[in-house]
């Protein structure tokens, strides 16, 4: 009776365990993907899942109650606010707590921000404005996941009002409304998946025909099937759909868009064969229709928790028995959650709803009252000493991070440019210690550098939507200032995340998604080496018409782990940051991207300027006198670069001044493999 009683029990429908059960089926993937357990690659689609179920019931709620003239926008409201808050504001609240001992300030202050968005259900907006390229991993929020919520109640602002406003109509007007809405929002989706990913990964436009998908099936817009066997096909059908993409897809696969209608068109088609197919009663199980029961607070609860503990130990890659402790407390913070705190607000003779939402309104001063106070202080830096915040003073430029896609000049100003610098972030990251070297010689120059822009000509990587197009527009203007400027430019150096660009896949402890290279005019599928040596070989081709001397300057270290924060962290605690790379582990990262290169260095007479071993002898600094060398996991501080890319930095501009100031030449290793 349990079920039956604490459930979704709305007017309009009656009590489906299966539906239930189709919530574990959603919910458990959801968190062993998110915990980097199991073989759910693709265990996200559970969270498209439960858009369908929530289109369906709610469609079904409001529908119901405007046929029998009972609708009312406060009871509605009141219904959400006592499925959807009580947890929810011991969430925040526990968040507050735990960050309080295991945040530092900015990511405190971070906290602050993302949870007044989640307060007001623009959470979505919040996190797909605030994640950029230098944001930290998505896994170091620990309310990123809240952005479902925020599309459902933005649906849900709207969504009432559109029935209500139809009341009285045909039915079939209101299946036509749905309808077109529904194709609408999946087409603008399709569109964005390619053009702007993230966009279409968080924002309602892109989403809203998920929720619509339930919305349609409410409105019974399908005849019953009387034949028990074809329902229980079709509702077989309906798991097959789900189950595959969460074992197929992976990060990499473009979504939501056409990748998300399998999952959708499942959980339709298990909801539409009703209770008694076979699907339905293998989810009607007790021990399935219990994890339904708490699935909302397992979802709540536990990526929190595996954020935290990521925070706590540095890396996004958990040990197994980590990941494994902290599913299990998932679980049993779920069940006290739903126990002891959702259950009791879903009984309206146990809590009115003057006190609902009296509790509310105290829930919000809560949290507004501790999201002030950690943004007004900064995220509260006195809760560490003085030699653990100076690892996190880094200079301006490596906080901004700068672009300089329309060309940034350095050095003196007045002086004709004799260097030209072009590249992605890492040769952004570089710039200020140019700078400072061309200064003291009294030389000039202009930086052609953006985010994920390699300098390879004709390629682009397929992971950043319509980013290439800036990226291609970069390389135009690179060239076409060094062709306009060949009689005074001297040298051209190519720098960039060269490991990267040669293997699409991130560093060790960085769970980023691949990032392929593709060429731009061909459709043939290559490898990312094979397209890294096409751009590569394209650039300093066309660099040597020009006769300009061209150098390749190697790549830095990747560390894994956010430096300055780790640090910090690290220090607080009394122990030891985590492991850091060394000299082989790079030479194995970067092999692929150093055969390409010193194969084309040797073709084409191009110099190539090894930076591993001034880096990594043979394990790899982070750190220099106390001073963190990197502004994140795989950019040079500024403080970094001015230390020690300045000498072979003055080895590319002033060969003959270098040599006279001593550089000894075993300091420039030529590059090679491991033996």
């Amino acid at each position: 009776m349990l079920q039956r009683k604490y459930s979704d029990i709305r007017a309009g429908h009656s009590y489906r365990e299966d539906i239930d059960g189709l919530r574990a089926l959603a919910v458990v993937p959801v968190v062993l993907y998110h915990a980097g357990l199991g073989p759910f690659s693709g265990g996200f689609v559970g969270v498209d899942v439960f858009f369908v179920i929530s289109g369906f019931l709610i469609t079904g709620i409001i529908t119901g109650e405007i046929e029998r003239g009972d609708f009312s926008v406060i009871h509605f409201y009141e219904r959400r606010a006592r499925r959807l808050l009580p947890a929810l504001f011991a969430v925040l609240i526990t968040s507050f707590i735990a960050g309080w001992f295991l945040l530092i300030p900015s990511e405190f202050s971070d906290l602050s921000h993302s949870a007044t968005a989640t307060l007001f259900f623009s959470s979505n907006l919040f996190f797909w404005n605030s994640l950029g390229y230098f944001s930290d991993a998505s896994e170091f929020h620990p309310l990123l996941h809240t952005w479902s919520l925020a599309v459902e109640e933005q649906f849900y602002l709207l969504f009432p009002l559109a029935l209500v406003i139809s009341q009285g109509r045909r039915q079939a007007t209101q299946r036509i409304i749905i309808s077109i809405v529904l194709l609408g929002s999946l087409v603008l989706s399709i569109y964005a998946v390619k053009h702007f990913p993230e966009g279409a990964f968080y924002l309602l436009p892109t989403r809203a025909w998920e929720l619509m998908c339930g919305a349609l099936l409410a409105t019974h817009v399908v005849p019953s099937i009387s034949s028990p066997r074809i329902r229980s096909s079709l509702s077989l059908a309906g798991v097959a759909l789900i189950l595959v993409p969460m074992l197929t897809y992976t990060s990499a696969t473009p979504f939501p868009g056409l990748a998300a209608i399998p999952p959708c068109i499942g959980t339709m088609l298990i909801i539409y064969c009703g209770r008694s197919s076979l699907a339905a009663k293998v989810l009607s199980t007790k021990p399935l229709v219990w994890i339904g029961l708490i699935s909302y607070s397992l979802y709540l609860w536990h990526w929190p928790i595996l954020s935290f503990l990521r925070i706590d130990q540095g890396s996004v890659h958990l040990p197994i028995f980590l990941s494994l402790s902290a599913t299990v407390a998932s679980f049993a913070a779920a069940y006290i959650s739903w126990n002891y705190i959702e259950r009791p607000f879903r009984v309206r003779t146990a809590v009115s709803r003057r006190k609902v939402f009296q509790l509310s309104g105290m829930g919000c001063i809560v949290v507004i009252a501790a999201s002030t106070s950690v943004s007004a202080t900064n995220g509260f830096p006195v809760r560490y000493d003085r030699n653990v915040t100076s690892f996190l003073e880094l200079n301006t430029a490596d906080i901004v991070g700068g672009r300089c896609a329309e060309g940034c000049p350095f050095g003196v100003e007045e002086a004709p440019p004799s260097v030209v610098l072009w590249g992605d972030s890492h040769a952004n990251a570089l710039t200020p210690a140019l700078d400072f070297v061309a200064r003291q010689e009294d030389l000039g120059g202009i930086v052609f550098a953006d985010a994920a822009c390699a300098p390879l000509l004709d390629v682009h990587r397929s992971d950043v939507g319509d980013k290439w197009k800036n990226c291609a527009a970069l390389a135009i203007r690179a060239i076409d200032y060094i062709r306009k400027n060949r009689d005074q430019i001297s040298t051209v150096v190519l720098s960039a995340r060269w490991a990267l660009a040669a293997t699409g896949k991130g560093s060790v402890g960085e769970n980023s998604r691949p990032a392929p290279l593709k060429i731009v005019s061909s459709s043939q599928r290559r490898s990312s080496v094979d397209v890294f040596r096409y751009g590569l070989e394209r650039t300093v081709s066309k660099l040597n018409e020009y006769d300009i001397d061209v150098v390749i300057l190697g790549g830095v270290p990747e560390i894994g782990w956010h430096v300055p924060k780790s640090l910090a962290r690290a220090a607080n605690k009394g122990m030891k940051p985590p492991r850091v790379p060394s000299l082989s582990d790079f030479r194995d990262r970067n092999s692929s991207a150093e055969d390409v290169m010193l194969e084309i260095a040797v073709r084409f007479d191009v110099h190539l300027i090894d930076l591993a071993p001034i880096f990594c002898s043979p394990k790899c600094k982070v750190v220099y006198r106390g001073k963190p060398i990197y502004r994140d996991d795989d950019h040079l501080s500024h403080f970094g670069a001015h230390r020690f890319l300045g000498p072979p930095l003055s080895k590319i501009l002033l060969p003959k001044v270098a040599a006279s100031r001593g550089v000894a030449g075993e300091e420039w290793i030529p590059l090679r493999h491991p033996p």
